[in-house]
């Protein structure tokens, strides 16, 4: 097909005399109507255009948050330009197809799913990072689908001018940026990796779903007839795929190729019959992508030199976003956890399959498949939903025939129809992002217009006073939705510019103001975490100055309060975030020594975040890290309480014994979990059983060979368990991985001096000094082994710390 930028077309010229002044009149009105459709096509022009390449800085999500305020303003204008012209037309021009059930039907899903969500807030709005399953997503996609539908009359040819202009400007600004070639000078814009859709997969996916359709177009420019941008942006999306050379990017560009030979062959079958040609060079391009595909992937191609900065996405596994799913259907089988709650999913039915892994403490906002995605969200509903959509379009896609034999053009529909094949196979192969989502309801748009696309139904409401009084509560329904999700957008919008120049913030007090400015305009528990911390952080700072002001004592007083309220009020926005009560329970940990009983909220919280994200050992661990703690700060205070000491070393055991507990039920959950089972080792030690702590550090020392400290305090529990040769090796090691380790060289060196080597023992203080030149205790000590004074026997080489 051959595109052309659009040209304008003239205004009805309206000549009569008085007798046809009612037809002038009725065409008049006609005339306003069109000039509001008009508006509304153009605003769908922009919109189209700009939504792949649009991002604004100003926010904590660049490219999410900002496409998602720029498609609710797309479609509650053009909604609004569209209602004003039914309104003044008198007369509903509409076209029915049967994408528009799918439409209707996904909607219906995601707004039930919506109502019965776990949490309404992130159903409605989503996630500053995942926005496009939201309901006001989905429901800004369905306005923008049925005025494609309705107000273009050309077949979607400009439409898939306009996309695939877009598109091919987004191509070539990835590929330039994997290439190091930086457009756009913005600190977060200087990175290989960045693009304006998202990831690179999400940039290879869309290049792989718009192939077909840059294949089978022709884009030319006004002035420059011989540059086509359909086939610019080909080229493009091939060097792309060729790039990230990924199995599913493939799978999907291939399955469009075959499909679009497919069509091609029936349309050539029909032609032949009429004397037409056969011309099989029509299926050059997509059998050359076919091949370089399954070659490529064959040989297993990888441009190291351009791909080894790139990246790594890291996504859950088809089986373990399939337990997800099943887990989010056995709690909430009808409606599942609701849109944009994968993530509470996955911490409840899938947090336990990382236990063991490096990614144990990772939490995963999408599954691996859209359509994986959508069950955890929907339940049965949302399945039902998206089966009606899948078998609506294979059912039009497979009508390719008869659709070409009644007069739809071939040349138009294989590459649309082509499109639409690689977008469904993508749904069940990758997890879509506000881009990709939009890509798709284009595409069905295009696919209603290019078969449906002749003469609109007419309905004069005038003439019917129940159509009449509908279509003007419509438009003042419509008004009110439009602004009401405006506005609701706006300031969420707001609210992210104001977190996200707090945490670019230095000063404490400035970061606390626009985070209470964020709060003001939209309350999210991600804002009140971070209020939470802030607040504690000038706590900390109150806590130091050298300021003793009259209020001080005030100041202190009210910093605890704010900073334990608003981790409080997080949980209660959310109650299902185990981030949530994780922050409550480090909030309560920080106060040990200034709140009663804090250290036993704390463990609560930590415990309630555990309940929510089952499998997660970390929560255990920081439970027996903060009583390793507690367990210090009692011995502390025992050495200095005099008649008093009994009662805190009484605290200091019970507080071992909580630590160890809570260790051992970490490492039972996670048994290679590295850090308690050091932290284990610490409480051993601390409690005497010195064989035990050696016991857990060689669990994990031929996994941190290479790990100098972790050497050093093998040396030292080796050396005080008897094991003298196996602490003069432990430290060697340690000073060979780490030469400027003075402590490590310092008991090297006495036990070179308690088996009276005294040059080796000479040698390692004489190292120390290279970067302690005045440390006096090692001067000393060099003197007295250059004498042949030893402290060996009597004494103990761990009992000398100098450094």
């Amino acid at each position: 097909m051959r595109m052309n930028f659009w040209q304008s077309e003239p205004s009805p010229v309206v000549e009569g005399t008085a007798e046809t002044a009612s037809v002038g009149a009725d065409l008049v009105v006609s005339a306003k109507a069109e000039r509001y459709d008009s508006f509304t096509r153009w605003v769908l022009y922009v919109g189209l255009f700009l939504l792949p390449i649009f991002f604004l800085p100003w926010t904590t999500s660049v490219l999410e948050l900002s496409k998602q305020t720029l498609l609710v303003g797309m479609a509650g204008l053009g909604l609004i330009t569209w209602l004003l012209g039914i309104v003044i037309s008198g007369q509903i021009k509409f076209r029915t197809t049967i994408l528009d059930r799918a439409v209707v039907a996904l909607l219906i899903g995601t707004a039930a799913a919506s109502l019965f969500s776990v949490s309404r807030g992130k159903s409605l709005f989503g996630l500053s990072i995942s926005l496009s399953e939201s309901l006001i997503t989905v429901l800004a996609l369905s306005i923008s689908y049925f005025l494609m539908v309705n107000v273009f009359d050309d077949r979607g040819r400009k439409l898939r001018t306009v996309l695939l202009s877009s598109l091919t400007l987004v191509l070539m600004f990835g590929l330039l940026q994997m290439f190091s070639v930086y457009v756009l000078d913005l600190s977060f814009t200087r990175s290989r990796a960045f693009n304006t859709v998202g990831s690179l997969n999400t940039l290879g996916l869309l290049a792989a779903i718009a192939l077909p359709l840059f294949i089978k177009s022709r884009i030319s420019i006004p002035r420059i007839p011989f540059v086509d941008i359909a086939k610019v942006g080909a080229v493009a999306g091939i060097a792309v795929l060729v790039i990230l050379n990924w199995w599913v990017l493939w799978t999907v560009a291939i399955a469009g190729m075959v499909s679009l030979i497919a069509f091609d062959s029936v349309s050539l079958a029909l032609s032949s019959r009429s004397g037409e040609r056969f011309n099989l060079s029509r299926f050059l391009m997509p059998m050359v992508v076919i091949v370089l595909g399954v070659f490529l992937m064959v040989v297993g191609f990888n441009l190291d030199a351009v791909k080894k900065n790139f990246p790594v996405e890291i996504s859950p596994s088809f089986n373990l976003s399939t337990q997800v799913a099943k887990g989010a259907l056995s709690e909430n089988l009808l409606t599942g956890y609701g849109p944009e709650n994968f993530s509470l999913a996955f911490d409840k039915y899938g947090a336990r399959a990382l236990a063991n892994s490096t990614l144990s403490n990772l939490k995963f906002y999408d599954g691996t498949s859209q359509i994986i995605n959508f069950i955890t969200s929907g339940g049965i509903l949302m399945a039902l939903a998206i089966l009606f959509m899948v078998g609506t379009v294979t059912y039009v896609l497979w009508r390719f025939k008869e659709h070409v034999s009644s007069g739809v053009n071939a040349h138009e529909a294989s590459g649309v129809f082509a499109s639409m094949v690689a977008v469904t196979l993508g749904l069940f192969l990758y997890s879509f992002n506000t881009t990709l989502m939009f890509t798709w309801y284009s595409l069905l748009a295009m696919t209603s217009l290019v078969l449906w696309g002749g003469p609109k139904r007419v309905v004069n409401i005038e003439d019917r006073p129940a159509f009449s009084l509908a279509s003007s509560l419509g438009f003042i329904g419509g008004l009110i939705g439009v602004l009401t999700g405006v506005y609701f957008i706006t300031i969420h919008y707001l609210a992210d510019v104001d977190f996200a120049k707090a945490q670019l913030g230095a000063d404490t007090s400035a970061v606390a103001g626009k985070i209470v400015a964020a709060i003001n305009w939209y309350p999210s528990d991600r804002y009140y975490r971070e209020a939470s911390q802030v607040s504690l952080t000038m706590l900390t700072e109150e806590l130091r100055s050298s300021n003793r002001s009259a209020d001080r004592a005030a100041r202190i007083q009210n910093l605890i309060i704010s900073s334990r309220d608003l981790a409080i009020q997080a949980t209660r926005l959310e109650p299902r975030e185990s981030n949530n009560w994780f922050n409550l329970g480090s909030i309560y940990e920080s106060l040990i020594g200034l709140v009663e009983n804090a250290d036993t909220l704390a463990e609560e919280a930590y415990n309630e975040a555990a309940s929510l994200r089952p499998g997660d050992a970390s929560f255990a661990n920081r439970i027996g890290s903060m009583y390793l703690g507690k367990a210090e700060l009692q011995r502390q205070l025992a050495r200095s309480a005099g008649v008093n000491a009994d009662r805190f070393l009484r605290d200091t055991d019970a507080a071992l014994l909580k630590a160890e507990d809570s260790f051992k039920q970490a490492i039972e959950t996670s048994s290679n979990y590295g850090l308690a089972i050091y932290n284990l080792a610490a409480v051993y030690d601390r409690q005497g059983k010195i064989t035990d702590a050696i016991k857990q550090i060689e669990k994990i020392a031929p996994f941190n060979a290479q790990d100098p400290n972790l050497m050093f305090q093998l040396g030292l529990l080796y050396y005080r368990a008897g094991r003298k040769d196996d602490s003069f090796n432990a430290l060697q090691q340690a000073v060979f991985l780490s030469p400027s380790f003075a402590n490590a060289r310092w008991y090297l060196g006495l036990l070179f001096e308690e088996r009276n080597d005294f040059p080796n023992a000479i040698a390692h203080m004489e190292k120390i000094l290279e970067n302690n030149k005045d440390n006096d205790i090692v001067i000393k000590k060099i003197e007295n082994l250059r004498k042949g004074i030893s402290a060996f026997p009597p004494g103990s080489p761990i009992d000398e710390q100098p450094l």
